[in-house]
This record gives structure tokens, sequence and C-alpha cells, in this order.
């Protein structure tokens, strides 16, 4: 959190990918987009997702396909685009 991230794609490459991260903070930063299968079924832990007070406008379609996903806090961000199908869980 709180950490001026600007895009998901810089941190962690084209997806992110891991099979035991269950909880993942990315608050209070610059975050304006989230492409599609970012956050995919590989992420068969991934409980937690809070991608609040970011600069995010746009979820596009498949970008949050989660199995496991309870949280997902978006609160904050301007949104305008949620395309069809953008968010799975």
């Amino acid at each position: 959190s709180n950490n001026l991230i600007e895009s998901l794609e810089n941190l962690f490459g084209r997806n992110l990918t891991s099979r035991s991260l269950a909880t993942l903070r990315l608050s209070y930063n610059r975050i304006e987009m989230i492409r599609s299968n970012f956050f995919h079924r590989q992420l068969i832990s991934l409980y937690h997702l809070d991608l609040s007070f970011n600069r995010i406008s746009t979820i596009e379609t498949n970008a949050i396909d989660a199995a496991n996903l309870q949280i997902l806090n978006l609160m904050g961000n301007p949104l305008k685009i949620v395309e069809v199908r953008a968010i799975f869980t």
C-alpha cells in the first residue's frame, strides 16, 4: 500500500503468478487500469484483493478471474468502464 505504483504490468510483468498468494494490498497507489487476465484462475489462493484509492477507471474483460476471491475492494476509484465479464470469482 501507498507505494506510488502506476502500473500492475510494470510491477509484476504481463500477469501475476503465485499459487500461494492469499492477500494482496495495493491500495493508495496510482494504478489506472486492470488489463484482461491479470488476476487469473492460476491465483488459486487469492482471497483478498485491495485496490482501493487508486486511479482505476477501466477494468477490462476477464481482468479479475480468481476462483477463491472473497474480498475485492475498489472503493475510491474513478471507475468509468467495467467491461462485460470483467470480474469473476
